[in-house]
């Protein structure tokens, strides 16, 4: 069977923001058992749709949807598909949490559910002997008006998947400038975390475990990449990079043993890695940004959330992650269900307590798939959406929905305001002066593909976006609450 895997880009972006790996991951698998995949990356018109799917006369086309950010672009990839007589599939994260959203909107046949690679083996397997899809395990698919489930699979072993082939897409359209370098990509070598954060999906879709490839399968692709592309950096894509200080440093010995030279950056949770030798031995084998997900700075919401981290052991981490020379990217969320001024006090304290650190102060909106979500549903305090139109405008982390937080939306907004502005302008000397204005150089490509209309409805958003972030400054009694000034 043919396959055609389209990966969408986010609205206000000329390319998909990271390499597919996810799809390369299934393309890769389809391809080494008999099966002919590719990936679509020219997504940004109708036009180039139907050249791409044209190119290739697929049998099947399958859409990544991992965020609400997706959906509008994967909704144009599957109303042009389905036009031209395509069967359609959606996965991905966002895709699994909302399946039958995705199939009433009428452009979506089955959905995936959580991992893919078996499962689309099964379907390639049944196309070419002429099988139903019906009883293939992991799908969700509309039967006569009403949604049918299949049996859900088992977490894959990844070590029974091949390397990733990095020559399904072309790594040059993915490099960035990131940490300490100027061609990064983005790589993961796990799936999954341990932990179980009621705001977070990895709790239903990797039931809190986390799994491993082999590491000589990321070596080696790391290898390729450096020696046939010039990559000098790499961004892990891991929910958690390291279950625990022997991970870490098997994967830092792995590089040294390999003589290879380049900048990473990862997502490492509080209290994995507490030794200072440690954070200097990471940064010996290029480690130079770290991200923690502290989330919040309440003893009581972080009981609520599951998050279970000492304030203490925080500023160890942070303190000797930064005297090791890496940069410490701390995230937190606000508007939790109840959350008080208070407890948002005691966050901003928390952030503001470390000056070599990037602090990001994100907007929390419960996400289906999250035992946070399911409790408020439950208690009725909010009402799932009814359409992939309505998730498509919810901005997730920079727009609130809905507001379950005691504190105002008001006094939210503005202290959102504040950190954008903050870390926008944020400068060290490992980091290449890059966020601000690559933000910008992405944008001005994205417009340029886009029609007079789109255009100038773009240039209006960012407009008022900005301005948005300019109304910080007409709130003077909550800039004096939360001591938001610029020091």
């Amino acid at each position: 069977m043919k396959v055609l895997l389209f990966s969408p880009i986010v609205e206000l972006s000329y390319r998909p923001m990271a390499a597919p790996l996810g799809l390369m991951s299934i393309a890769t698998y389809l391809n080494a058992n008999g099966h002919q995949a590719r990936i679509g990356t020219d997504v940004t018109s109708k036009r180039k749709i139907i050249k791409e799917i044209e190119s290739f006369s697929p049998d099947i086309i399958g859409v990544s949807v991992i965020s609400a950010q997706f959906i509008n672009n994967a909704l144009l990839i599957s109303k042009t598909a389905k036009k031209l007589g395509y069967t359609v599939i959606w996965g991905g994260t966002m895709a699994s949490v909302i399946p039958a959203t995705s199939l009433e909107s009428g452009v979506v046949d089955y959905v995936s559910l959580r991992e893919g690679e078996l499962t689309w083996l099964d379907i390639a397997n049944a196309f070419d002997n002429h099988f139903s899809f019906d009883t293939i395990p992991g799908l969700a698919y509309l039967k006569n008006g009403s949604y049918i489930e299949t049996e859900p699979r088992e977490l894959l072993d990844l070590s029974t998947l091949p390397r990733l082939d990095w020559t399904l897409i072309n790594p040059n359209n993915y490099f960035s400038a990131s940490y300490g370098c100027k061609k990064s990509i983005h790589i993961y070598w796990s799936k999954g975390c341990v932990g179980n954060c009621s705001f977070c999906y990895n709790g239903d879709f990797n039931c809190s475990k986390r799994r491993e490839r082999p590491l000589e399968y990321v070596i080696d692709e790391m290898k390729y990449l450096i020696n046939n592309f010039g990559a000098d950096g790499f961004e892990f894509t891991d929910d958690l990079m390291f279950a625990n200080t022997n991970q870490m440093r098997t994967f830092c010995n792995a590089i040294l043993e390999n003589d290879l030279h380049f900048c990473w950056t990862c997502y490492l949770r509080i209290g994995i890695v507490n030794e200072p030798q440690d954070y200097e031995l990471m940064r010996q084998t290029g480690c130079r940004c770290l991200m923690f997900g502290i989330e919040t700075g309440s003893k009581r919401i972080q009981h609520v959330i599951h998050k279970g981290i000492s304030e203490q052991k925080i500023k160890d981490n942070i303190t000797a992650c930064s005297n090791a020379g890496i940069i410490p990217l701390t995230t937190f969320m606000m508007a939790f269900p109840d959350e008080t001024e208070e407890d948002l006090k005691e966050t901003i304290r928390l952030i503001n307590q470390f000056d070599r650190a990037n602090g990001i102060l994100n907007l929390l909106n419960p996400q289906p798939g999250t035992e946070l979500y399911d409790d408020l549903v439950k208690q009725n305090r909010i009402k799932p959406m009814k359409s992939l139109k309505q998730y498509s405008k919810v901005r997730w982390g920079d727009n609130l929905y809905v507001n379950t937080s005691a504190v105002s939306t008001k006094e939210l907004y503005t202290i959102a305001h504040y950190y954008s502005l903050k870390s926008m302008f944020l400068k060290s000397d490992d980091t290449p002066e890059k966020h601000f204005w690559d933000t910008v150089k992405n944008v001005l490509k994205s417009m340029k593909n886009k029609g007079v209309v789109e255009f100038i409805r773009i240039v209006f958003l960012i407009f008022f976006k900005l301005i948005s972030f300019f109304t910080l400054f007409l709130h003077p009694g909550i800039r004096k609450k939360y001591d938001l000034y610029f020091k």
